[in-house]
């Protein structure tokens, strides 16, 4: 989604997905969606990625409530798992059954592990 406004893989579409990622882990998901409120969309393409961002995460709401399972110390998504796994596995776990990737969208996933691996993602 954030490709759509700020451009496939470029520091301004980083830039804007890193503090919402943050903001979701540490406050839930009503901070992910006043973020996805105030982006203004300036094309049809965006206007349909925004709607189509906005329809999921109102959707998956119950699912992002991450602070309180953090809380009730449960794991979050499958990290324990998949966090050691080498990126050339990557095409495994974006393939797997109920997943719906966009190219953007795993892009901007590999993007941000890339980042957690050499350090270089400041919270």
């Amino acid at each position: 989604m954030a490709a759509a406004f700020f451009g496939e893989g470029t520091i301004d579409a980083h830039a804007w997905v890193g503090p919402v990622l943050w903001a979701l882990l540490d406050e839930g998901p009503a901070l992910l969606m006043q973020a996805l409120g105030q982006l203004r969309p300036h094309s049809a393409k965006q206007r349909h990625e925004l709607q189509n961002s906005k329809d999921h995460f109102a959707a998956q709401h119950d699912r992002m409530r991450y602070p309180d399972f953090i809380a009730q110390q449960l794991p979050i998504g499958s990290r324990r798992r998949r966090g050691h796994l080498p990126l050339a596995r990557l095409p495994t776990h974006t393939k797997a059954a109920g997943m719906r990737w966009t190219k953007s969208g795993a892009q901007a996933a590999l993007n941000l592990r890339c980042l957690s691996l050499s350090r270089r993602l400041v919270r």
